[in-house]
């Protein structure tokens, strides 16, 4: 699933998302013919989209768009909403996608799989776009057989002189097969926009032969480097297939001899529709990438830096049913930025010592409007001790009723699924968040039943994060959505610890409301949630 934000109801929500994409290998295997895999289940259609912070009494997912289209359309609107949707994807259709990996023939005489109807009727189709090439002819009929070694592309009786095939269908092998010398970030993700689908693939120019430059690590996700820039923002049409190159960053002198090159195959990144603009975000590959040089190149002092004297990490925390550690990983999440008064997109990580679990900073990636591409650094005074994920997790370990909360209910049929510690900056302070999921024996989807928060001097736990917010400050009130007019509010003092009851209560209020999407790392959640939006 996806991590994006979108206005719904008039809020700034960050929300997930996931494709609903084709998936003809979970046929049953007397059903897996190669008139329904290529010829009849040609496409998939529509997303599933939740709300990051908000959930049912139950502990499972809200949405805002799901299920199959009953009309061929899908409304994405809060529940609580009128009539009248924020958006409507009219044309839902997915022919390609992250995982559309295998070639199909569309428009022959085997009409397509569109979606049922609450009745149970099936809805086909016949592909109304320009995707594919045609191959209504014997000889390409004969080509296209030899190049997918299929001898049934030349023998069915099905394809006619409308009939097109459909192949490189994968947004990473669509791209990398137009421009190979970008390199790829590895999570493209859908948006939903214009009334129909696109998904954004974020590219980088890169070069290893950047002068005074440290290589990559070896462990990175991209290839060996020196030299990384962001400077292409590609997005493709999930129903046409139809590609376009964005030239993002003009400063680039890698990207700009690209357009040099090819001159048709760049546009202005002026020219990209601004439905999609507003959800271009910091690309992770990028970010972690940064983020792991940080960890000494935030230093100054040549002589710290020559001796290593002030080494960062990431931090440590426990996570699913592991009782070990393990780094925290950079997230997206909505917060506001100390210094600034509203909220924004951002990719954030924390940082600790080396060998040491206090936290000393954190850095993070803005992605809204003009702030986009900015990173902003936070260091805590040194005379200053912050909790570090680690250390928190400890405390909630050493907690009483907590620790008897699990012995409890993390017995012989429940399994307990301890969510991300989430590190959420407060001005000069941090807050920090884990949700607390329970799995049933014989249920592969979990349950949301506790929120667990904390801050420098007190650990709580609540069924909610409103009953877990009023044991925190001993106010009982409720966490509203993000309203658009909501960062126009004038930004609280810094420091938790110098404010008074009120303030602490609103700076808590307005970072939590911002929950980061958790459900996301949750491995078996999103198997699970796979499973329900494809159907089954």
């Amino acid at each position: 699933a996806d991590v994006d934000r979108y206005y719904i109801d008039g809020e700034y929500r960050q929300v997930l998302l996931a494709a609903r994409e084709v998936a003809p290998e979970k046929l049953k295997e007397e059903a897996q013919t190669w008139v329904n895999e290529k010829l009849f289940y040609t496409h998939g259609i529509g997303i599933a989209m939740s709300p990051a912070t908000e959930f049912t009494a139950e502990g499972r997912p809200l949405f805002f768009a799901k299920d199959i289209p009953i009309n061929g359309e899908i409304p994405v609107a809060s529940p609580n909403q009128g009539a009248s949707p924020d958006i409507m994807v009219k044309n839902p259709r997915i022919y390609y996608g992250e995982n559309s990996k295998d070639y199909v023939i569309v428009n022959t005489d085997t009409q397509e799989l569109d979606y049922q109807t609450g009745e149970g009727d099936l809805i086909v189709t016949n592909y109304e776009g320009s995707g594919g090439v045609g191959v209504g002819s014997y000889f390409r009929k004969l080509l296209y057989a030899w190049q997918m070694r299929d001898i049934n592309i030349l023998i069915s009786n099905q394809l006619n002189e409308n009939s097109r095939i459909q192949y490189r269908r994968s947004v990473e092998e669509r791209v990398s097969t137009v421009a190979p010398f970008l390199k790829l970030d590895k999570d493209p993700y859908i948006v939903a926009a214009n009334e129909q689908l696109y998904w954004i693939q974020d590219a980088y120019t890169t070069s290893d032969k950047f002068p005074y430059s440290q290589p990559s690590d070896e462990e990175n996700t991209l290839d060996h480097y020196n030299y990384i820039r962001n400077s292409i923002k590609v997005v493709v049409d999930a129903y046409t297939g139809d590609i376009h190159f964005y030239l993002w960053d003009k400063t680039d002198p890698v990207a700009l001899t690209y357009q040099k090159m090819f001159p048709a195959l760049f546009s202005d990144i002026e020219s990209m529709p601004e439905g999609l603009y507003s959800h271009v975000r910091y690309p992770q590959g990028l970010f972690a990438v940064q983020a792991e040089k940080y960890i000494k190149y935030h230093m100054e002092d040549p002589q710290h830096f020559y001796g290593n004297e002030d080494l960062w990490a990431f931090p440590q925390e426990k996570f699913g049913q592991k009782e070990g550690l393990q780094p925290l990983e950079p997230y997206y999440v909505i917060m506001r930025l100390p210094g600034e008064t509203k909220e924004e997109f951002v990719q954030l990580i924390p940082y600790t010592p080396d060998g040491r679990p206090n936290m000393v900073g954190w850095l993070a990636a803005r992605s809204d409007a003009s702030q986009y591409g900015k990173l902003v650094a936070f260091n805590f005074p040194k005379d200053r001790q912050v909790d570090g994920p680690e250390q928190v997790e400890a405390r909630i370990d050493n907690d009483q009723e907590i620790s008897a909360w699990f012995t409890l209910r993390c017995t012989e049929g429940s399994t307990c699924i301890r969510g991300n510690l989430l590190v959420i900056p407060i001005g000069n302070s941090i807050l920090y968040a884990e949700p607390i999921y329970i799995q049933a024996e014989g249920v592969s989807f979990p349950e949301l039943k506790k929120v667990i928060l904390s801050t420098a001097d007190k650990v709580v736990m609540g069924d909610s994060l409103n009953d877990a917010l009023y044991l925190l400050t001993g106010k009982k009130e409720s966490i509203p959505s993000v309203g658009v007019n909501e960062g126009e509010k004038e930004l609280a003092s810094p420091t938790m610890g110098e404010t008074g009851e009120d303030d602490k209560l609103n700076q808590i209020r307005d970072s939590i409301k911002n929950l980061k999407a958790e459900l996301d790392t949750i491995e078996s959640l999103f198997q699970n949630l796979e499973e329900v939006i494809k159907g089954e």
